[in-house]
C-alpha cells in the first residue's frame, strides 16, 4: 500500500509539528510571542494565518509576531493595526517611543499567485526571443496589473525592436526598456531589465529567465517593488514611517542585494583612455532615490528594515538590518534601533556625504550564513 501523502501541506508544517530541535525552539518562541500579543480580533487573525495553507498567510503571521515583541521591548506603547482617518486599511503597528512616534508596515518579498501568473506569461514571451546577442540577458517585470486577456503581440514587437537596437548599440548595462500602452481604459506598463550576462554568478540571486535558457537575477527587484507598493499606501504620513521587509528564503538577502534595492544599482565606470575601472556610483533607480519627472519618490519612507533568518541544526537566529532613507521628509531617530545594525547617511563639510554603518563595523562582514 502506498502511504505517500497526496494532500497539500501547510508551509509551517515542519515548524508547527516537527520534533527537530530547531523546530521545537522556533515553535516555543512563536508561542511566547503569541502570548505577548494583545487578545482580540487581531490575535485571532494571527492564529488563523498560522494555520494557513499559503506562504503569505503563514509567514506574514510569523513576521508580525516577531516584530511586535521586538517593538514592545523598546517602546512605551505599541498599537497593532491602528485606525487611520479616512483610510480603510492600516499599517501593522503604531509605535510610541520616548524619542518619537512612528508607523511600521510589514511585508513579505513574496508575490501573489496572480502576479506569478503575469510573470509566467512574460517569461514565455522573453523565452521566444532567441537572437539576443552581445552577452545580454532579459528579465520581465510587470509594473502595473497585466490583464489576463491583454494580447502580447504589441509587447513582442516592441521587445524585438528594442533588443535589436541594443545588439548594435554600445550601451552601459543594466538598462530598463519600458513598454507602455492603454488597454480597456487602463494603463499597462511592463519593464524589461537588460543586464550583463556576467551577472549570472552573483551571490544574491533568484531564478529568472533569459534567452534562450533560464538565467538568474538579483533579489533587489522584488524588495524594491514591495517598498514602492507600500510607500504610498496611506497617503501623506504625519509621523515617521518604517517599512519592514522579509525576503523569504527562496529570495535570499545579501549585502549587495540590499544596497541595489534601496540605493540603486551599482555602476562601475570604465575608462577606454586610461583602461580599467576609474570609479563607482549608484544608479538613480533604488527605492530611496528613484527620480520621476524631477521628483524623488518614496520620501515619506523614513527607513526600511530588512529581515533575515539563519537556521542551524539545533537552533536559529534572526536579524533586522535598518537602512535609513537619506532623502526622508521625516527621518526616524537612530537611537530607537540603537542595538540593531543601522546604515545611515553622514554629511561632510560640503553638501555631499556618504553612507556607513553606525559603530563602524559592517555587520555583513561579521554575520555569516
Amino acid at each position: 500500500m502506498n502511504n505517500e501523502r497526496h494532500y497539500s501541506v501547510r508551509p509551517g508544517e515542519v515548524i508547527l509539528h516537527g520534533k527537530e530541535p530547531v523546530a521545537v525552539k522556533y515553535r516555543r518562541d512563536l508561542r511566547s510571542y503569541l502570548n505577548q500579543y494583545p487578545r482580540g480580533n487581531n490575535r485571532n487573525d494571527l492564529k488563523r494565518r498560522l494555520r494557513s495553507y499559503t506562504e503569505s498567510g503563514f509567514y506574514s503571521a510569523c513576521f508580525e509576531l516577531f516584530l511586535y515583541q521586538l517593538l514592545v521591548s523598546r517602546s512605551k506603547k505599541v498599537i497593532p493595526h491602528p485606525a487611520l482617518p479616512n483610510i480603510t486599511t492600516h499599517p501593522e503597528f503604531e509605535v510610541t517611543h520616548d524619542l518619537c512616534s512612528f508607523f511600521l508596515e510589514a511585508t513579505l518579498a513574496l508575490e501573489s499567485e496572480e502576479y506569478q501568473a503575469q510573470e509566467y506569461r512574460l517569461r514565455e514571451l522573453v523565452d521566444t526571443l532567441r537572437d539576443v546577442k552581445g552577452g545580454m540577458i532579459l528579465w520581465a517585470q510587470p509594473a502595473t496589473h497585466l490583464p489576463s486577456d491583454f494580447p502580447l503581440d504589441s509587447v513582442r514587437e516592441f521587445l524585438g525592436r528594442e533588443v535589436d537596437r541594443l545588439n548594435v548599440t554600445d550601451i552601459q548595462l543594466p538598462k530598463t526598456l519600458t513598454f507602455e500602452t492603454i488597454f480597456n481604459d487602463q494603463s499597462v506598463v511592463i519593464d524589461f531589465e537588460v543586464m550583463d550576462d556576467n551577472q549570472e554568478g552573483s551571490e544574491s540571486v533568484v531564478q529568472a529567465w533569459g534567452s534562450p535558457q533560464a538565467r538568474v537575477i538579483t533579489t533587489h527587484h522584488r524588495i524594491r517593488r514591495r517598498v514602492g507598493v507600500k510607500a504610498g499606501k496611506y497617503g501623506e504620513m504625519t509621523i515617521p514611517y518604517v517599512i519592514a521587509v522579509w525576503p523569504r528564503p527562496e529570495f535570499p538577502l545579501f549585502k549587495e542585494t540590499a544596497l541595489n534595492a534601496l540605493y540603486g544599482d551599482r555602476q562601475v565606470h570604465l575608462s577606454r583612455k586610461l583602461g580599467g575601472i576609474v570609479g563607482e556610483s549608484r544608479a538613480w533607480n533604488g527605492a530611496f532615490n528613484t527620480v520621476v519627472e524631477g521628483n524623488l519618490l518614496n520620501r515619506q519612507v523614513s527607513a526600511v528594515a530588512l529581515y533575515c533568518e539563519r537556521f542551524l541544526a539545533s537552533s536559529y537566529s534572526r536579524q533586522l538590518y535598518i537602512y535609513h532613507n537619506p532623502y526622508a521628509t521625516k527621518p526616524i531617530p537612530e537611537h530607537i534601533f540603537s542595538d540593531l545594525p543601522q546604515f545611515v547617511f553622514r554629511k561632510n563639510d560640503g553638501n555631499d556625504g556618504n553612507m556607513h554603518w553606525l559603530g563602524g563595523a559592517d555587520p555583513w562582514e561579521v554575520d555569516t550564513y
